[in-house]
């Protein structure tokens, strides 16, 4: 077995280990959020949602929702820099999407 091999196996046995240790919620959906890569490492990227008074950290039902909201996140900021309302656009690579259970 490859060393690449070997490291894909191990975290997939991970996952499953720590998912396994978890209490059967039948209620429980995976959900999506996005991080943004700071100084101190990957964090929640800050968007959140405004209901009813209250704020909440945006969530995604689904990984398409999640691309969805980055992509038009990105045309906004590409236009913004256009416009000369930003100096520069933002990285690609510092955003990614990961599950959640929260």
């Amino acid at each position: 077995m490859t060393n690449l091999a070997a490291g894909v196996a191990w975290g997939i046995g991970n996952v499953i280990e720590q998912l396994s240790e978890r209490p059967f919620n039948p209620a429980f959906t995976m959900r999506y959020k996005i991080e943004l890569y700071y100084i101190y490492g990957w964090d929640d990227a800050g968007w959140s949602d405004d209901t009813d008074w209250e704020t909440k950290p945006t969530r995604f039902e689904t990984v398409a929702e999640a691309q969805t909201a980055l992509a038009e996140f990105f045309a906004d900021v590409k236009m913004a820099v256009a416009t000369g309302d930003m100096d520069s656009e933002a990285d690609r690579a510092d955003y990614r999407i990961v599950a959640v259970d929260d």
